[in-house]
């Protein structure tokens, strides 16, 4: 999108927003077709590796909790998130 000697663009008259250039305004891809940010495995590596990662620290801090605090993990404590709920 070509701007005026002003910052104004021809078509809407209007003013750039504060910190965009101008080489980018309008644009919509910043890379080219071929060239990626990262590779493929890179990115199944980053997903599924934080996924594994987080199950793990989960089930070992349940496992530590059930342990050293004697929590019974039933279906009511996970329903009700861990609260006594008085009927």
């Amino acid at each position: 999108a070509r701007l005026d000697a002003d910052g104004r663009s021809p078509r809407h008259g209007r003013m750039l927003p504060s910190g965009v250039s101008p080489e980018y305004h309008g644009r919509t891809e910043f890379f080219n077709d071929d060239e990626t940010p990262l590779p493929q495995g890179a990115g199944y590596l980053i997903v599924l590796g934080f996924g594994a990662l987080f199950s793990v620290v989960t089930t070992l801090l349940m496992h530590l909790d059930s342990r050293y605090n004697r929590t019974l993990q039933t279906s009511e404590f996970f329903n009700t998130a861990g609260r006594t709920v008085k009927t």
